[in-house]
């Protein structure tokens, strides 16, 4: 009772693995040591809905308490019976395979019939985990007689002769490359306690479900897959985060195993973290992830013409060059000829010359190097 007049503080505290203050603090205000301002108490929202709230919340603490005590003397056995009877509520034996787990019972109790080779080309590689047809129209077509004598006969079993036909298909094709998971089994015994745990009537209907169109229903199978051998229950759970929503293949199975009596439920998982100011617990936000500036592109530089002067440079140019431009000045000069007149000097270019006879008339200079004045 003293840990009811501040639950909300004194399991916040106890959740930080602190020691509660709020009970201190009640005993020394109760002997006058601590004084607070006066004020009238008014209660308008309940902590607990009713008495037998109350009495989930005391039984909750003290199989908590189990628990860390269990887990502190490093009793891990007595930890897990604690969790097995109490806070999985008696489905201890699990599996998160989706649909896996109904996938593997169909392969094994239909085994013969998939992997039968009576039907042609079904099988032509020798590395074949299934027949060619598999997930097709033609694979119910090719074996109608056969899968609806096989789903008549898993009607009227029992459940010994079902968990007989399973295992005998278990152990005679374990560790085969196939449509069963072994990796999710540790043995026969662990399937076979979840086969005990669905009627052969119900198991028939999913079976028939499966096997006559699989292509369609091999998806939207809830993800967990709960049971306790011991009581016979079973429980399929489809979890869904925050923001995640049913798909169209889920629904149609959720309302399936509810229609034929299959205990089936969807697990809202809230976002954990910090409180806000009105006490509604907010997920984490990831902090954004920080882009590398992205390099400026390197500036490539102008490429410089050869025929550069030493003042731009610092250096003379090339003798080639040189040699080159003093030949180009050259032939310019040997393009233009002279005729020279009484009283007047004319320069006239070879192309204005009309007759050869003129042409005689030019005078022609020696090739060489001129001298330098």
């Amino acid at each position: 009772m003293l840990c009811l007049w501040g639950v909300s503080q004194w399991w916040g505290e106890r959740e930080d693995d602190r020691p509660p203050s709020s009970l201190t603090t009640l005993l020394l205000a109760n002997q006058g040591r601590i004084t607070y301002p006066p004020y009238n108490i008014l209660r308008e929202r309940k902590v607990f809905r009713d008495r037998s709230d109350l009495l989930l919340f005391e039984s909750a603490v003290k199989i908590e308490d189990k628990i860390e005590t269990a887990l502190a003397n490093k009793d891990f056995e007595e930890g897990y019976e604690v969790y097995k009877l109490t806070l999985c509520e008696g489905l201890y034996e699990g599996s998160h395979a989706e649909g896996a787990v109904l996938n593997s019972i169909l392969a094994l109790l239909f085994w013969e019939i998939i992997y039968t080779t009576k039907v042609p080309d079904a099988f032509r590689d020798p590395a074949q985990s299934q027949p060619l047809d598999w997930d097709t129209d033609d694979f119910y077509i090719n074996r109608r007689q056969l899968i609806d004598q096989r789903i008549l006969q898993i009607e009227g079993m029992s459940e010994s002769d079902v968990c007989e036909a399973v295992e005998a298909a278990f152990t005679s094709n374990v560790g085969v490359c196939s449509l069963v998971a072994w990796d999710r089994w540790r043995g026969p015994a662990h399937l076979l306690g979840l086969v005990r745990c669905i009627p052969p009537q119900k198991l028939a209907r999913i079976m028939e479900r499966m096997i006559k169109d699989h292509r369609t229903y091999r998806s939207g199978l809830p993800d967990l897959t709960c049971w306790n051998p011991d009581t016979g229950v079973l429980k399929f759970v489809e979890v869904k985060g925050p923001g995640d929503r049913l798909s169209y293949k889920q629904i149609l199975w959720i309302r399936f195993f509810c229609l034929i009596g299959v205990s089936a439920e969807v697990c809202h998982v809230d976002p954990t973290g910090s409180l806000d100011k009105q006490g509604v617990k907010k997920s984490p936000k990831k902090a954004p992830l920080k882009k590398s500036p992205k390099k400026a592109p390197l500036k490539k530089s102008p490429k410089k013409s050869p025929l550069l002067n030493k003042a731009a440079t610092g250096c003379p140019p090339p003798k080639e060059l040189t040699k080159k431009s003093s030949s180009l000045k050259k032939s310019k000069r040997k393009s233009s000829l002279s005729v020279v007149s009484p009283g007047k000097r004319k320069t006239t270019p070879s192309s204005d010359f009309e007759s050869p006879s003129k042409l005689a008339t030019t005078s022609r200079k020696p090739r060489g190097r001129k001298k330098k004045e």
